[in-house]
């Protein structure tokens, strides 16, 4: 685990570094407008820092300072939940083209709170945690990153490709768009996302990007791709080849030379659900438990990985899940339990305390909560460079 990326690749060294001390600063961005599932997407920050986040960052050797959440409410214009999208006004036309996009001028200005909050962060020479929140926030995480470290390249994890745009969704819901937007595929604007047309934002190059686990690809979405100079590693890739293969191919593609600041963009529906149930966009045939940790432990072994966005956690559906768990597990029922062998708990407010999961040799005990609370915190962990040995 100590050799890094240029060694193995017989390149220079890495000329990209965090400041000294390292720290991370997490950003959370509560925000949910994107999709059309059930609420709870946005209680994901504060699921995190009570699963113990903070104790987890600085046990592998990071500071951690919470930037807490951004408050997106005194945005205004409270987003209606699937609410239709409204066409822009006859005289905005020839200069916006998202009439499909659904509560997209909140969503837009959310964003760029987002931009400024990211683009702060790391500019300082912090590595920028920003969990969401659906998977919206990837395009100002992006743009802000790259106004700070302006050669930066993208690990992508998801089931989806999330690369449509206004005139290809089929939803009209933003969280499948964020990709297309920060490689500059929208033709026109987009009501909000004003502070995109500013000299402080550029497009994403293609070959600047990588796909990893997709297995639910939109057909225009698929056009799209196949058109484009995106690297993609669906799942067929991963089970052909091999996640190691994987992550050597991705890294020459999009870091050839081993000096470019990583950023990954981690959605967890792009791990199987039955390992990652706590999310609304769940596709079947996902990445596993190793697989997904490997692409974080690989970013780490880089010394390149500057920031990560961790998207899609819903812990309303982690705690439905675990109720569940609980009403199959009782005496009176002659069901099997969850495959998962969650204890049950009984108060939704006992999140970050109560024993939620058998532990298992290995497990780290200053992780809590439900089960995708938890895997997105290990995942964390292996991307700031835990090792076995």
């Amino acid at each position: 685990m100590g050799s890094s990326f240029s060694t193995m690749l017989g390149c220079d060294g890495p000329s990209f570094s965090l400041r000294e001390p390292k720290t991370l600063a997490m950003i959370g961005a509560p925000i949910s407008e994107g999709q059309d599932y059930d609420s709870g997407v946005d209680k994901a920050p504060q699921a995190l820092r009570d699963g113990g986040v903070e104790a987890v960052v600085k046990a592998v050797g990071w500071d951690f300072e919470d930037r807490g959440d951004l408050d997106f409410a005194v945005l205004g214009n409270i987003a209606v939940p699937n609410a239709p999208a409204v066409p822009p006004s006859r005289a905005a036309i020839p200069y916006y083209d998202d009439a499909k996009i659904k509560n997209c001028e909140r969503i837009g200005r959310a964003c760029g709170h987002i931009f400024d909050a990211v683009y702060n962060a790391a500019s300082e020479g912090k590595f920028v945690l920003t969990v969401g929140g659906d998977h919206s926030l990837a395009c100002p995480t992006i743009s802000g990153i790259m106004r700070a470290r302006p050669d930066s390249c993208v690990v992508w994890v998801d089931a989806h490709g999330d690369c449509n745009h206004p005139g290809t969704s089929p939803s009209g819901n933003y969280h499948g768009m964020p990709a297309a937007h920060a490689m500059g595929w929208f033709e026109k604007r987009a009501r909000g996302f004003e502070w995109m047309d500013s000299h402080l934002t550029h497009p994403l190059q293609e070959d600047r990007i990588v796909f990893i686990g997709l297995r639910d690809i939109d057909p225009e979405e698929r056009r799209l791709l196949r058109q484009s100079r995106v690297k993609c590693f669906t799942m067929t890739d991963v089970d052909r080849l091999g996640i190691s293969a994987v992550m050597e191919e991705a890294l020459r593609h999009i870091n050839p030379k081993g000096d470019r600041p990583i950023h990954l963009s981690l959605d967890i529906d792009g791990i199987d659900p039955v390992i990652a149930p706590g999310t609304g966009t769940k596709a079947k045939g996902g990445l596993t438990y190793r697989e997904s940790h490997y692409i974080c432990e690989r970013l780490a072994m880089t010394g390149q990985l500057g920031s990560m966005d961790l998207v899609e956690i819903n812990p309303v559906m982690d705690m439905n899940i675990l109720r569940k768990s609980k009403d199959m597990a009782s005496p009176k029922s002659t069901t099997s339990p969850h495959p998962l062998h969650m204890h049950p708990i009984d108060d939704e407010s006992k999140l970050a305390d109560s024993e939620l999961e058998e532990h298992l040799h290995g497990d780290n005990p200053l992780i809590r909560g439900p089960p995708t609370v938890r895997l997105g915190l290990e995942l964390v962990e292996s991307a700031l460079g835990k090792t076995i040995i």
